[in-house]
């Protein structure tokens, strides 16, 4: 399975560039550049989508039993790039509020 997924990687299936996508957006959060790490996390949950989009599971690449992981993994970049905005226009919100007080 890993050599499959490593292959998939490099013939260019977009669902598994997501998870550079997400480590990237993770360590830019750590170094707090938000908006970068917000735009890398939405990146990476468009990608995500991507592979239930494309039909993959059905087309033999997941087993019965692996689809629920599939969502958990899909779930989990969404709810970070979620986080990520929600901080970054929270942060807008304050320096508008700030401008105009």
């Amino acid at each position: 399975m890993g050599g499959e997924c490593l292959a998939s990687l490099i013939i260019g299936i977009p669902a598994w560039w997501a998870n550079p996508a997400y480590f990237l957006a993770i360590i830019f959060s750590w170094c707090r550049c938000g908006r970068i790490a917000a735009v890398l996390a939405a990146i990476a949950a468009l990608l995500a989508c991507s592979f239930e989009l494309m039909d993959l599971p059905n087309q033999g690449w997941m087993l019965e039993r692996q689809e629920v992981g599939c969502y958990v993994w899909i779930t989990s970049l969404q709810i970070l790039a979620c986080n990520l905005i929600w901080r970054e226009w929270l942060k807008w919100r304050e320096r508008q509020e700030g401008l105009t007080s």
